[in-house]
């Protein structure tokens, strides 16, 4: 039988400008993965804290305090199921500096791992947060991962520098649609972009988005050959659990295949092959 090296659950919830209500959905999201047998629990971008400018339109007068409160209530609860956790917040910055919008990676002794800070911001975005200037990777249960939050799932070179780290599970953090009542272009081309990446970068990929009353797409478990593992309903909050398997035989294809890439994207592959020739050079000339 094969077994299981990591079982994630994707969590799909409604994000509110209140944190204490967005962390006891979270908590009560963190209860139910646990119960259906997942080491990690993963939510959208800024679930805990609410995103700047789009949940509140400002930073004045917001409560960090509270914030703290349930970021380390979350903590407990991941210590107390004994899962890890994978949430978007926001990160205070010292007085006069605005925060970071942010992914934190919670072990499941309840400790805090590591900090992802979104490095690509929007116009929106770089009015109520401070850009990252870091990718993350850590170990869950033997499987390296890495964080992208929202629109870095646009650019490729975010990827590319998790497949540098050998990364085999990104899991995306998204808000989805902010106000919509209809499908717009990104509906269609979301998912199909993650497939893409997944099967580019030979990485599993759990993308974790909002539902709010309309969602412009829905969370999804993308498996590194491309193909899609799994789809959340639509306007529902809910958990999908997937697994990374134990597969020693396709582990070893997959890591061949992102080193033959990698020859070809570096040139190593073609250096020697590569000979001075003046016909080479006479682009213009049969």
């Amino acid at each position: 039988m094969t077994t299981n090296r990591l079982t994630v659950a994707t969590c799909q919830m409604p994000v509110l400008a209140d944190c204490r209500e967005n962390g006891r959905v979270m908590r009560t999201f963190i209860a139910a993965a646990a119960g259906l047998g997942a080491d990690v629990a993963h939510f959208g971008e800024a679930a805990l804290s609410g995103y700047g400018g789009v949940s509140f339109s400002s930073w004045e007068g917001y409560d960090w305090e509270a914030l703290r409160q349930e970021t380390e209530a979350v903590m407990v609860c991941c210590r107390e199921f004994r899962i890890a956790a994978v949430f978007g917040s926001s990160h205070p910055l010292s007085s006069g500096h605005l925060p970071h919008n942010c992914v934190y990676v919670v072990g499941d002794d309840g400790s805090l791992l590591d900090r992802y800070d979104k490095r690509i911001c929007s116009v929106r975005d770089c009015r109520n947060y401070m850009p990252g200037d870091h990718l993350v990777a850590f170990p869950l249960k033997g499987v390296q991962c890495g964080v992208l939050i929202c629109m870095e799932s646009r650019f490729p070179e975010l990827w590319l520098g998790y497949n540098r780290l050998d990364v085999d599970l990104v899991f995306h953090s998204t808000s989805s649609s902010l106000k919509l009542t209809a499908d717009t272009l990104f509906s269609d081309i979301a998912i199909p972009m993650m497939q893409a990446h997944a099967h580019q970068h030979e990485c599993f990929i759990s993308m974790a988005s909002w539902c709010p009353a309309y969602q412009e797409f829905p969370s999804a478990w993308l498996r590194r050959s491309g193909r899609v593992g799994c789809l959340s309903p639509r306007h529902e909050a809910g958990i999908i659990i997937n697994c990374i398997a134990d597969e020693p035989e396709k582990d070893a294809f997959y890591a061949m295949v992102r080193q033959s890439r990698r020859q070809a994207r570096d040139g190593d592959r073609y250096r020697d092959l590569i000979q001075p020739d003046p016909r080479s050079l006479q682009r213009q000339a049969l």
